[in-house]
């Protein structure tokens, strides 16, 4: 999990302990006013609008937990998110030339400059 952001809840459960004794995180969650987010936004506004940070928001907290679940939670709604990951293929890089590294040189170099003019 990322150091400065953390969710605003977990929900564990007592059937899901690692043989470390820990408890597994199955849904993270996150807090928000019903003044600065309502899910009817996301509808309205689409997916590119800043309506949608607060679910992106909620999703890498479940990513970075290892849940499967993630939710928002207002005065006035909850909203509960199934996260799943989807295959998208290889894409355009299969087409396109592979990038070689260029050779790192090491030390120092001097480059005299002969075009300074002093006016």
């Amino acid at each position: 999990m990322g150091l400065c952001f953390r969710p605003d809840w977990v929900v564990c459960s007592t059937a899901y302990i690692t043989d470390y004794g820990y408890y597994v995180p199955r849904m993270a969650g996150d807090t928000k006013e019903s003044v600065k987010f309502h899910s009817a936004c996301v509808t309205l506004h689409g997916p590119d609008s800043d309506s949608v940070y607060p679910i992106r928001q909620a999703v890498s907290y479940a990513v970075d937990t290892g849940a499967r679940y993630a939710f928002i939670i207002t005065d006035a709604e909850l909203v509960v998110l199934r996260v799943t990951s989807m295959h998208t293929g290889s894409g355009i890089a299969t087409t396109r030339p592979q990038r070689l590294a260029q050779p790192v040189q090491f030390g120092h170099a001097l480059h005299l400059s002969t075009g300074t003019v002093i006016s």
